[in-house]
């Protein structure tokens, strides 16, 4: 015996019955909301549209060690679909704002490394790189360019500076303070490089 013969198991609904739950239904789903992600949709979406192409514009001008570096890094593979040179000219960029902004030599001589890796055998970046490479022979940082940390106390307090000094012949250089710390603390003061 098969179930859809057994009278038992049917169960009969008026034509007014049935039309009105299938109203009822109706009217439920036509009144539910949509769920809140999706109306926040087309504002992710605008906010994605517009973010991502000002972070890649922004990070342009990054050199290793800023937040943005690792973008700049991200995108260089979609970025050389369109210009093969354009990870030696960032490498041969990076290095160049590193000497002008009077970065660490390790920093510089690892940014030098990793530019003669990229540059390959393009002349004009070739040609830039060996001129960073005498301007860097000319003018070696010196140790007044290197980083000093200054430690002044009084009775109470503590005064950690770190600076980095311009060169006395170079009075267009930047003075950049990188750190200064406040503590409570006593006894001595000490300077070191």
């Amino acid at each position: 015996m098969r179930l859809d013969e057994l009278d038992v198991f049917r169960i009969e609904v008026s034509t007014s019955t049935r039309q009105r739950h299938l109203r009822a239904v109706t009217t439920v789903l036509a009144q539910r909301q949509p769920h809140r992600s999706f109306r926040r949709l087309p504002l992710i979406l605008a906010a994605t549209l517009v973010l991502i192409p000002l972070a890649a514009w922004a990070s342009e001008s990054s050199i290793p060690g800023d937040v943005l570096h690792p973008i700049k890094r991200f995108l260089e593979p979609a970025w050389a679909l369109f210009d093969d040179e354009v990870r030696a000219r960032h490498r041969v960029d990076e290095l160049e704002m590193m000497i002008e902004l009077q970065a660490p030599p390790t920093l510089i001589d690892q940014q030098l490394v990793d530019a003669e890796a990229a540059v390959g055998d393009n002349p004009l970046l070739l040609e830039r790189l060996a001129e960073l490479k005498e301007d860097l022979a000319r003018e070696p940082i010196s140790d007044e360019m290197r980083p000093t940390t200054t430690t002044t106390t009084t009775a109470a307090t503590t005064v950690t500076t770190t600076a980095r000094a311009p060169a006395p012949e170079s009075t267009t250089a930047p003075l950049r303070t990188a750190e200064t710390t406040t503590t409570t603390a006593a006894t001595r003061g000490s300077t070191r490089p």
